[in-house]
């Protein structure tokens, strides 16, 4: 097994030592070098399992290629190559006790009045411990189905996995905010509030590192690498894609139009204004 770090972004993916290894899998860069170990980097512990074949994520792309009518026609005929991945991420639950204030509804004359309480509830989320992937995109990929993890097992080895990031404590710090985004929705979901806001205080805190199965897939288009995920369990797709240049131009324009139609209809109704007055000169006498 051997270790390559990208120059680039700084991701650290570990191969099979028969996988050829041309390119990161996260930016598609080449400046790709070997990292030394003394002894071997440690295998994971835990594997949530790939229910999604290349076969499914190839028609996972093809459909997110052709979801929107922004994209271009062209890009449905685009050849995409998948690449498996174990991607790590920090498996993080606690008990949350929420101290929250918000506003409701009043008869006031700002129409609102200060709210607060207490909420505690049972909380988990996933932080990515990947250098190749944010929040952000982990958050658009999820869910992931935890209760099918398994122990790591010698043919998972073939599938190249990156080495995490992020320490069990990053990982703990980084899930606090979540948790407090995360229940004040609740909350205001609930008591019909808004504007929450709180600080929480975390009880039985538990964190595992785990990896998760992912598609890497890249494609070129107009000359520029771009990269797609795929999620390994659900087909669930996070990209960027390219728009096509025609149909926003075509958007411009017509918001154009429709911007000078409506100023052309607010100055008709606009009433003239008055004749000015006549000047008034002062009598002199001679």
């Amino acid at each position: 097994m051997i270790v390559v770090r990208c120059d680039a972004c700084a991701g650290r993916v570990a191969f099979d030592t028969d996988a050829g290894v041309v390119r990161c899998l996260f930016c598609a860069s080449v400046a790709l070098e070997p990292v030394p170990f003394d002894v071997a980097p440690p295998l994971p512990e835990e594997v949530v399992p790939f229910t999604v074949d290349d076969r499914r994520a190839q028609e996972a792309f093809r459909a997110w290629t052709t979801n929107s009518w922004w994209r271009p026609k062209a890009l449905a005929e685009v050849a995409a190559e998948l690449v498996p991945l174990w991607l790590p991420a920090w498996h993080v639950r606690a008990d949350v006790e929420l101290h929250w204030a918000a506003l409701e509804r009043a008869h006031t004359q700002s129409g609102g009045r200060p709210r607060a309480g207490v909420d505690a509830a049972d909380a988990a989320t996933w932080i990515p411990a990947s250098l190749g992937l944010t929040e952000s995109e982990l958050g658009a990929l999820a869910p992931f189905d935890d209760r099918a993890r398994r122990p790591f097992a010698a043919e998972d080895r073939a599938t190249p996995f990156e080495l995490p990031a992020l320490s069990e404590s990053g990982a703990r710090t980084r899930a606090l905010p979540l948790f407090e985004a995360m229940r004040c929705r609740a909350v205001a979901s609930r008591e019909g509030v808004s504007q929450c806001r709180g600080s929480a205080r975390l009880h039985d805190v538990s964190s595992h590192l785990r990896v998760l199965p992912i598609w890497i897939g890249s494609f070129r288009y107009r000359d520029r690498a771009w990269r797609f995920v795929v999620n390994g369990q659900s087909a669930r797709v996070v990209g960027r894609a390219p728009l096509d240049r025609v149909k926003v131009g075509i958007a411009i324009v017509l918001a154009a139009i429709v911007a000078i139609a409506v100023l052309a209809w607010l100055d008709r109704d606009r009433p003239e204004p008055p004749p000015p007055e006549p000047a008034v000169l002062p009598f002199v006498r001679a």
